[in-house]
């Protein structure tokens, strides 16, 4: 019986038995013991922590579970018979903030919700069951659309811990508008500081009467929101490679970037902006005691899926209608009939099957990646096989 069901059942039928509740805390899992001697003294010393042991309990089960809010209301209404100290709503565990001032951003609205009491509540949950005495940081910046029929969108600011354990992730806040915002650093304006300050002075639990020291591991971006978030030009601009100082060249109405030895970005030429055509601006992470360069990696889905993959399929359809380079009807009516048998044996693993190339111009990112790392390099050993390898490999 898992640990949500034992305490429905002991709440759903008898609470006379239910006299205490001694919660142990290992690295994965909750071990609950329930004494149901009524010689036990709730009021005794051995038990005086009991509010804060259901605290980690609840705050276990919210973040490790499916806990819902109303289940957790409902636990803790049961508990609350025997420790009448603790929250009545789980909102009161987790420190949830009653209201959130909004912050008027261009033509749409963003939302603070906090990092640092995200933070915390992990800290105190695991510091219950080790010591540590540092954290790494992952925070993501994107956008996603409402719908199709409207111009709304969402971008919100993640978060999650990735050392010395993995957290879930959660969020610090969140804007929406018609467009996307208008001015970045003021968007991410909050987030920055509570990192700054994190990261200068550590973040402090006053349970464990501890200091935590805060690093920002890296930013998660896709090429889009990367460009915006550090006010560089498009990664499909004319010097839009996020690593070296290559200028691209128009060729077809498509840029490209040739071979060759180029000088590679760090974090010191970044902050002197050396390559003026590269900036648009100064971004707020620049305050923030992090390599400009490294700490944001490069995404594989518009640089490598959609950028190559999908461009390089309509370039053959392209040169099948103009009969150039071998490639003709037959060839692509073969490739087709490959991919079609190959969907029909493609596992589950993967979340979408690849359509033929009639539908290329619809293909998602997901569909490029199957093709390019596992259909390809077999569907294409008659045609550009060793091309298909290479590409693969970047």
């Amino acid at each position: 019986m898992t640990v949500l069901q034992l305490l429905h059942h002991r709440l759903a039928t008898s609470i006379k038995d239910f006299q205490i509740i001694v919660v142990c805390i290992l690295n994965s899992y909750v071990n609950i013991y329930l004494i149901g001697s009524p010689e036990v003294n709730l009021c005794s010393p051995k038990f005086v922590n009991r509010k804060e042991m259901m605290n980690d309990l609840m705050m276990y089960l919210m973040s490790n579970t499916s806990l819902s809010i109303r289940d957790a209301d409902r636990v803790l209404y049961g508990l609350r018979f025997f420790i009448p100290d603790i929250p009545k709503s789980i909102r009161g565990v987790l420190n949830t903030c009653p209201s959130v001032q909004p912050k008027f951003i261009g033509s749409g609205v963003y939302y603070h919700l906090g990092l640092k009491t995200n933070l915390l509540r992990y800290v105190e949950l695991w510091l219950c069951t080790s010591d540590f005495d540092f954290l790494n940081l992952y925070i993501s910046v994107d956008g996603l659309s409402m719908s199709r029929s409207s111009n709304q969108q969402l971008w919100p600011i993640l978060g999650r811990i990735v050392a010395p354990r993995f957290s879930d992730v959660f969020m610090i806040g969140i804007y929406g508008g018609n467009s996307k915002p208008a001015e970045f650093n003021e968007f991410s304006a909050d987030t920055i500081s509570e990192i700054k300050e994190m990261t200068d002075v550590g973040l402090f639990s006053v349970k464990f009467n501890k200091c935590i020291a805060i690093t920002l591991a890296a930013v998660i971006c896709d090429a889009p929101a990367r460009s915006s978030v550090r006010y560089t030009v498009n990664h499909n601009g004319k010097a839009g490679c996020d690593r070296c100082t290559v200028l691209g060249r128009r060729l077809e109405g498509k840029t490209t970037f040739p071979n060759g030895v180029h000088t590679l970005r760090t974090d010191d030429t970044f902050r002197r902006q050396s390559q003026s055509i590269h900036h648009q601006g100064h971004s707020i992470m620049e305050t923030l005691s992090i390599d400009m360069i490294l700490t944001f990696p490069l995404d594989p889905m518009h640089m490598v899926y959609l950028g190559v993959t999908k461009k390089l399929a309509n370039l053959w359809i392209d040169l099948a209608r103009r009969r150039l380079r071998d490639f003709n009807s037959c060839a692509i009516r073969d490739i087709n009939n490959l991919i079609t048998g190959c969907v029909a044996s493609t596992p589950s693993d993967f979340p979408r099957k690849c359509r033929t190339l009639d539908f290329v111009s619809a293909w998602k990112a997901s569909e490029c990646r199957l093709f390019l790392l596992y259909l390809g390099p077999v569907i294409l050993e008659k045609h550009c096989h060793n091309l298909f390898i290479l590409i693969s490999g970047v």
